[in-house]
């Protein structure tokens, strides 16, 4: 009888892996005899160890969004904003810098941006920075969509600084710092 297997028990056993012994390390037949498959069924469900560190993102955004959705804060807009931009930052520090390194590096070379949010999710935020700017919680003025990016970018630079420095950068709170920066809140609010 032919043994049943899924993209999650793939990557589930990948990632023990890739942080047991470091990416680098780690083979697809490493990862086939974790799993108990062969290469031929491996790349069935991956095309190659790198993409699994993608993978690791894919539904990220609806996790995120569901967060968001169940925090109290009846019209406290920048940490709404937070919540869905720290979110993705968490979720990038919990791979750890080897793996949040490599997950850069193939992101540049196939010239996508690492830390890019899904559509729904970025128009979820994008629509709280603007009720924040209309409800007078952030004096900074600029157009929603690149205040987002800005965001984004900030953290990416954050995290590469932790990633490439062996993880020894707060970064929640270089995060959090940069963020209350970029949206100039018009009230006190917690730095952290």
């Amino acid at each position: 009888m032919k043994r049943k297997t899924s993209l999650p028990e793939i990557s589930d056993a990948a990632f023990r892996l890739f942080r047991e012994k470091g990416y680098d390390n780690v083979s697809v037949m490493d990862i086939c005899h974790e799993v108990g498959i062969t290469k031929p069924t491996f790349y069935k469900f991956a095309a190659s160890k790198d993409a699994l560190l993608s993978q690791f993102y894919r539904g990220a955004d609806e996790t995120v969004r569901q967060e968001m959705a169940t925090l109290d804060l009846a019209g406290e807009y920048i940490e709404e904003i937070w919540a869905g931009t720290s979110c993705i930052m968490k979720r990038s520090q919990s791979l750890g810098h080897d793996l949040y390194s490599h997950y850069v590096i193939r992101c540049l070379r196939s010239h996508t941006h690492p830390n890019t949010a899904g559509h729904e999710l970025q128009t979820d935020i994008e629509a709280a920075i603007l009720k924040a700017q209309e409800s007078g919680q952030i004096r900074n003025l600029s157009d929603p969509r690149k205040i987002w990016l800005s965001l984004t970018n900030l953290f990416l630079g954050i995290g590469c600084q932790w990633a490439f420095g062996a993880g020894e950068e707060d970064v929640l709170r270089a995060c959090r710092h940069g963020f209350m920066i970029t949206l100039r809140p018009a009230v006190q609010v917690a730095e952290f």
